[in-house]
């Protein structure tokens, strides 16, 4: 891909300089995702999105947002732990999130299922051990909204200030 199809205005001038294919194409996936996030998931594109269960989102060392959960109609990892790409958005009332590569719908947040399971909403057997305790090296645990909302935001806007 040589330039953002379709074309972004100021963005697409930028990504016709010597600028290597990869990085270019990788700032138009970015910008097609942080354009699909803005609009938000049709209902059919969202009810068709992995489902994400017992999630946290995380940051990692550099700065990077990401959600860790329980997937489930992954295209690429069927139904296992799994650690997104980078997160763009995150609609909690509305129940998804955008990552660069796809909307997630979003299950029961981790905090909610030792209270899930006091309510036999779902039994600890219907998932790994693993699933329910996320401890990667070189990433921290964001359980504030606001935080993870100022997290996306100063990440989004670092990454088009060192482009």
């Amino acid at each position: 891909m040589s330039h953002c199809s379709p074309p972004i205005n100021h963005i697409d001038q930028q990504l016709r300089t010597n600028m290597p294919a990869q990085v270019k194409d990788f700032i138009c996936l970015a910008l097609r995702a942080i354009a699909a996030a803005e609009a938000g998931p049709d209902p059919f594109e969202l009810a068709n999105a992995p489902i994400i269960d017992l999630w946290q989102p995380m940051v990692t060392q550099r700065g990077s947002p990401t959600l860790i959960g329980y997937a489930s109609g992954h295209p690429r990892s069927g139904a296992d732990t799994v650690r997104t790409s980078w997160l763009i958005a995150i609609n909690r009332e509305a129940g998804w999130a955008r990552t660069i590569s796809r909307f997630y719908r979003l299950g029961q947040p981790i905090g909610s299922f030792g209270e899930a399971v006091e309510h036999e909403k779902l039994t600890p057997e219907a998932f790994k051990a693993d699933a329910y305790s996320y401890e990667y090296p070189g990433y921290t645990p964001v359980s504030d909204p606001a935080e993870l909302d100022r997290i996306l935001a100063e990440h989004t806007a670092r990454f088009f200030s060192s482009r």
